[in-house]
């Protein structure tokens, strides 16, 4: 008996096959990459908004703060507001002034001046500057606080005459404000 050898299949791809196969992987594999790079690209501008956002806040509650500090003095039994704020400490023109403000027509805008006095720490008195500082002296301290940006486009807090910057970019800083004009008590 005759036996005839029989074909066997070919086990493996041919080479058109693995080209295919290897553009396909290619195709895919740059996607991915495109797509972790993007989700990437996304995630650090949402982290970058966030800081941004988050440093917003800090300024916005330092200048709140800070301006419903305005005309504060500790001892209020003993003294009143025009013998604790008089018209000698400038730019304050009259006694009992506590706010003060300069009208900017363009950038950089306004400035703002607000004091108050300070009390003691040991007192119980904790009330901040607008750089988040206490009194650290042995008595009460008058506080002058100014608002405004300087030429490097910084949101700068000048305190007692120290500067401490608290926000950089901006370009313009505007305080709107009510004036009561007959004397009712509202603006």
């Amino acid at each position: 008996m005759k036996m005839t050898p029989t074909r066997r299949g070919h086990a493996g791809f041919s080479l058109v096959e693995l080209m295919v196969a290897m553009a396909i992987t290619m195709a895919l594999s740059v996607g991915m990459l495109n797509l972790l790079m993007s989700t990437r690209s996304t995630s650090l501008a949402q982290n970058a908004l966030e800081q941004v956002q988050e440093d917003q806040r800090l300024v916005l509650a330092r200048l709140i703060d800070t301006v419903q500090n305005a005309g504060y003095f500790p001892g209020a039994l003993n003294s009143s507001a025009s013998t604790v704020f008089t018209s000698t400490q400038a730019p304050f023109t009259a006694t009992g002034q506590v706010v003060y403000g300069v009208s900017g027509t363009g950038a950089p805008g306004d400035t703002l001046v607000v004091r108050y006095q300070a009390g003691l720490p040991a007192n119980g008195d904790q009330t901040l500057d607008c750089s988040g500082s206490t009194n650290t002296t042995a008595g009460n301290l008058m506080m002058t606080n100014q608002f405004n940006v300087d030429a490097s486009g910084n949101l700068v807090c000048t305190v007692n005459g120290t500067a401490v910057p608290l926000a950089a970019g901006v370009s313009n800083f505007q305080v709107l404000y009510g004036v009561d004009t007959n004397s009712d008590g509202s603006a």
